[in-house]
């Protein structure tokens, strides 16, 4: 089998190492980047941390990478519609394989096994299992002990969000990645009136932006006042 799935799952167009803001995170972004080189000797990667810490950011950036390097690699939201145990498992050996939220298959027995076999599939080859949760292998509240102690021997990462101070500094990263001026007006408005999560925050800058190219727009307060109806209610 290819190291490809033919699923309806797109990476995010904003998701690269280059504009993941790494403060308090850099260790796990390197061991991150590093898959690429398969500088890691282990079969697996497991990325611990709460919603809006990036996880999934880095685990779609990996694949982005690994994609344009013409290399082996499957990004699967655990859960998603149409996506198998069977099919998962399944998998070329040499596939770096991105398994993005893991606690949406916990306690399925049958997603457990497959994962298990992936992961001896992969330890055979030259894959990589890249695994990202809210809590650790020992919390995460996996039936399989065998496929808990697996992920507990590889390489097992915390990632922390961002700190509320962090905050401005982090938009206007991201903002210049962008080309984008984003004046502190802007900035602070949008701060004060989304909850304090970089995820929330990011995703909302970057439909913005989006709608200020589309529509001709300077992103003013104005501007972004006009949009509130339309993007805020979502968060």
């Amino acid at each position: 089998m290819t190291g490809q799935l033919n699923l309806p799952l797109r990476l995010s167009d904003s998701a690269s190492f280059d504009n993941f803001y790494p403060i308090g995170n850099e260790e796990v972004v390197e061991v991150v980047r590093s898959v690429t080189k398969r500088a890691n000797d282990k079969p697996s990667l497991f990325i611990h941390g709460p919603p809006g810490s990036g996880k999934s950011h880095l685990l779609q950036a990996l694949s982005r990478l690994i994609i344009e390097e013409h290399g082996l690699n499957v990004y699967v939201p655990a859960g998603a519609s149409g996506v198998s145990p069977d099919l998962v498992s399944q998998l070329n050996a040499d596939t770096v394989v991105c398994l993005d939220d893991l606690e949406q298959i916990v306690g399925d027995r049958e997603w457990e096994e497959g994962i298990l076999e992936l992961y001896e599939r992969l330890n055979g080859g030259d894959g990589v299992l890249i695994v990202s949760a809210k809590q650790p292998p020992s919390l995460v509240g996996l039936d399989l002990a065998d496929l808990a102690t697996r992920f507990a021997a590889g390489g097992v990462y915390s990632i922390k969000p961002l700190a509320e101070p962090d905050l401005p500094q982090a938009m206007r990263f991201r903002a210049g990645m962008r080309g984008l001026d984003l004046p502190d007006s802007v900035l602070q408005y949008l701060i004060r009136r989304l909850p304090r999560n970089s995820s929330v925050l990011f995703s909302l800058l970057d439909r913005i932006d989006k709608a200020a190219f589309s529509r001709q727009r300077r992103i003013t307060v104005p501007f972004v006042k006009e949009l509130e109806k339309e993007f805020f209610s979502e968060y």
